[in-house]
Order: C-alpha cells, then structure tokens, then sequence
C-alpha cells in the first residue's frame, strides 16, 4: 500500500460561454425589430362599419384624433387624456397643426353617452370646422 501517493488535482476553470447570451439578444432584437412596425393603433378599437367612406386629404401627422376605448378612458392621438382637459389640449394642437378637423374614434362597445361627452367637449373648442366620427369601412 503506497499512502504517499501523489494525487493529481486537475483545475478546472470555469468559463462562461457569450455565445448564447448574444444569441438570444439578437433573437429578441430581430423580434423588436418586425413586430414594432405592427405596432401603429396603439388603442384597441372596434370601430362601427359602414360601407361609404371616403379617405380624407390630412396627412397622419396632422390629423387632431381623440379616442375612445372599451373602458372609456379618452385618448389625443394616442395619449391619455382626461375629459376637462381635452379642449385646451385640442386647441393648442390647432395651433400646431392648423388643422380644424377632428376625428372621433369611439370602440362599439362603449355607452353613446360616452361618445355625447367627448363630442360636446370638442365641439366647445373655437376654430373647429368639423367634427367626424370614425367608422371601419365594410368591403
């Protein structure tokens, strides 16, 4: 029996490997990248149908849009907005833009007064032609 017997201790060092971390940050960059185009009408809306509608002559940068969701929550161009503040706000996009249109995108699922509301509030603001309601064209 030999006691004194020299062992041999291997050391391992341990490594980490980049390789899948960087593989998984491209995966997630690539599916930022093709699902963010996707992502336009940031508020769900079931807008009504109807089957005559004629495309309007403002560009979407310019256009005044106030939405309104299933919760009733009041959107300006995709922004939260409460209902007392929404005809100064709209004013100073006139003022921006000078546009004196406004459209009004209600969800089908909300209560008509809901849409009364946010209508009369726009209607309020001095410079505003015309008020239009949004609705999805029936093909």
């Amino acid at each position: 029996m030999n006691f004194n017997r020299k062992r041999s201790k291997k050391l391992y060092l341990p490594e980490v490997s980049l390789t899948p971390l960087i593989d998984t940050a491209l995966t997630l960059l690539i599916i930022f990248m093709i699902t963010t185009p996707m992502l336009q009408d940031s508020i769900k809306l079931s807008l009504p149908e109807t089957k005559n509608q004629k495309g309007g002559g403002v560009s979407q940068v310019e256009q005044i849009i106030v939405s309104v969701d299933k919760g009733g929550k009041i959107f300006l161009n995709d922004k939260p907005v409460k209902i007392e503040n929404l005809p100064s706000l709209i004013r100073e996009k006139i003022k921006q833009t000078k546009n004196n249109i406004v459209i009004v995108k209600g969800d089908r699922a909300i209560v008509y007064n809901d849409i009364i509301k946010v209508v009369d509030a726009v209607q309020c603001v001095e410079g505003i032609n015309h008020v239009a309601l949004a609705a999805k064209r029936v093909t």
